[in-house]
C-alpha cells in the first residue's frame, strides 16, 4: 500500500492540481454518495428483469478511485476538473453490468434499453470490439437505433456502453451501463484485477491476457454454434412431433 500512495502523490505532483480543489471535490462526491447508491439501486432493479439478461450487478465509484482518476486526467491535459463540472466530466460514477449467455442476445437487451431509456441516453452506444471480430455483429450494431459506434480496443477489451442520465430531486445521476457475454465478462475481471491501474504496460501480463481473450471470443463463438444447434434440433424434433400426429390421425380415420 506505502508503494500505491507513493505512486498516487508523485502523479499528484505530476499534475500541478490544487490540493484543497480535490479535497472539496472528494468530501462533496463522499457526502452524495447515499443518493448516487439509491439511483444505481433503482436502475439495477429495472435492467435485472429485462429479458435475456443472465445476470446483474452495479457499483459506484469509490471518492479515493475517482480522485485518482481526476488526477490521471489532468496529468494527460485534458480540461481541468473542479468542484463545479465533475459530474458532468464523469458519467461512470455509477457503473451498472448487464450479463447475457450468448453474443446475439445484446440485440434484445439493447431494444428493451431503448424502449425503457431513449430519452435518457446521452450520445450514441458504442462497441468496443477486439480486431478481427464478426463483421455480423459490427454491421448489425452499426444499424441501431441511434447509429452505434464501433471502436476497436487495443487489449481486446469487448463490452458495449451504454450512458444513461437521470434526473432526480432536480440533480442529475450520469449511469455508464455495460452489456456483454458472460466470457466477455470473465475476462475483463481478470484483466482488471491483474492490470488495473498499476501494471497496465506489463508486457507480460499483457501476452498470457491477450491468450485469454482470444479463448473467450472462441468461447462466445461456441455458444453461439451450439444454440443454433439446439435451435435446429427443437425445430427438427417438432417437425417429427407433427408428423407423427398426422400419421396417428390418418391411421385412426382407416380403422374406421
Amino acid at each position: 500500500m506505502r508503494v500505491i500512495r507513493i505512486l498516487v502523490l508523485t502523479k499528484f505532483e505530476k499534475s500541478q492540481m490544487n490540493w484543497d480543489e480535490l479535497v472539496a471535490i472528494y468530501n462533496d462526491y463522499n457526502d452524495s454518495l447515499d443518493d448516487y447508491n439509491d439511483e444505481a439501486e433503482h436502475l439495477f432493479r429495472k435492467v435485472i428483469n429485462f429479458s435475456n439478461v443472465h445476470s446483474c450487478k452495479y457499483r459506484v465509484k469509490d471518492p479515493e478511485h475517482l480522485i485518482e482518476k481526476i488526477i490521471r486526467k489532468n496529468i494527460q491535459g485534458e480540461e481541468p476538473i473542479n468542484i463545479e463540472n465533475y459530474r458532468e466530466k464523469f458519467h461512470d460514477l455509477i457503473g451498472l453490468r448487464a450479463i447475457h449467455l450468448y453474443k446475439e442476445d445484446w440485440e434484445i437487451i439493447n431494444n428493451q434499453i431503448y424502449n425503457k431509456w431513449s430519452n435518457n441516453l446521452i450520445g450514441r452506444p458504442y462497441a468496443y470490439i477486439r480486431k478481427g471480430d464478426s463483421d455480423e455483429f459490427i454491421s448489425k450494431f452499426k444499424g441501431i437505433e441511434g447509429k452505434g459506434e464501433v471502436r476497436v480496443h487495443k487489449f481486446g477489451y469487448r463490452s458495449i456502453h451504454y450512458i444513461i442520465a437521470i434526473t432526480h430531486d432536480h440533480k442529475k445521476y450520469y449511469c455508464e451501463l455495460q452489456v456483454r457475454t458472460i466470457f466477455e465478462e470473465g475476462w475483463s475481471e481478470i484483466d482488471h484485477d491483474i492490470k488495473y491501474p498499476y501494471n497496465l504496460d506489463n508486457p507480460l501480463y499483457g501476452k498470457y491476457l491477450g491468450i485469454l481473450n482470444r479463448l473467450a471470443g472462441a468461447s462466445d463463438e461456441m455458444a453461439t454454434m451450439l444454440k443454433f444447434i439446439d435451435r435446429d434440433q427443437k425445430d427438427k424434433l417438432q417437425i417429427l412431433q407433427n408428423l407423427k400426429k398426422k400419421v396417428e390421425s390418418k391411421k385412426k380415420r382407416l380403422e374406421n
